[in-house]
């Protein structure tokens, strides 16, 4: 999409057809998609830290019923 809209004619599409053609059939040039990480994977800190503030208010509700 960047090419479409570039200053320089030079630098955009030639007609139309061009344009069509690389929407069309784009996917297939494209590089393949990472796959998607899990928190544990992108940020193991927070995971662990998230994991912590829910024992601990499990803990609390149990101290406070006693």
């Amino acid at each position: 999409m960047r090419r479409a809209v570039q200053v320089e004619a030079g630098d955009r599409f030639g007609d139309m057809i061009e344009l069509l053609h690389v929407l069309e059939r784009g996917s297939e040039l494209a590089a393949p998609r990472l796959p998607a990480l899990s928190i544990a994977q992108r940020n193991p800190l927070l995971l662990w830290q998230l994991l912590s503030l829910v024992l601990l208010l499990a803990l609390i509700v149990v101290l406070a019923r006693r």
